[in-house]
C-alpha cells in the first residue's frame, strides 16, 4: 500500500481573489490488473479574500439580491473524504474517476450563498501519461 502527502498552496492569479492552502492523504486499497483505486482525505484553508470571492456577500450584492451582508474571514474552507480510481486503457492512455464527499466550515458555511453543507461530487477524465 502506498500513501501520499500533499501539501499545497494556490494563489489566484488575480491577488484580489486570494489563496488556498491544502493537505491531503492519499492511499491505496486495491489493485487488479489494469485497475487501481484509493481513498483520500483533505482539509482546506483560505485566507479571507479567497473565501470571500466565494461565499462573501458585500452591499453592491445585499443591494441586487436582498441577502445579508456577510464579512468573511481566513479559516477551515471545507474538508473531503473520497474515493479515487483509475484503468489504464494503453500504455499512455488512463480512464480516471472520484466520488468526494465535501462538508463546508466556517464563513463558508454560515453564508447566505450556502445551501447545503454537505456536498457530492462524481467526476471523470481521460489521461495522457508521458
Amino acid at each position: 500500500m502506498s500513501i501520499t502527502l500533499v501539501v499545497r498552496a494556490r494563489q489566484h492569479i488575480d491577488f484580489d481573489l486570494g489563496a488556498q492552502f491544502d493537505l491531503r492523504l492519499s492511499a491505496d486499497v486495491f489493485q487488479s490488473g489494469r485497475f487501481d483505486a484509493g481513498v483520500f482525505t483533505q482539509a482546506t484553508w483560505a485566507k479571507a479574500k479567497s473565501t470571500s470571492s466565494y461565499y462573501g456577500v458585500i452591499p453592491a450584492h445585499y443591494l441586487v439580491t436582498g441577502l445579508p451582508v456577510i464579512e468573511t474571514g481566513s479559516g477551515w474552507f471545507f474538508g473531503s473524504l473520497g474515493l479515487l480510481w483509475s484503468f489504464d486503457l494503453t500504455r499512455n492512455r488512463v480512464v480516471v474517476g472520484n466520488m468526494e464527499s465535501r462538508q463546508m466550515y466556517g464563513d463558508a458555511d454560515r453564508s447566505a450563498i450556502t445551501e447545503r453543507s454537505i456536498n457530492y461530487y462524481l467526476s471523470g477524465g481521460l489521461a495522457y501519461r508521458f
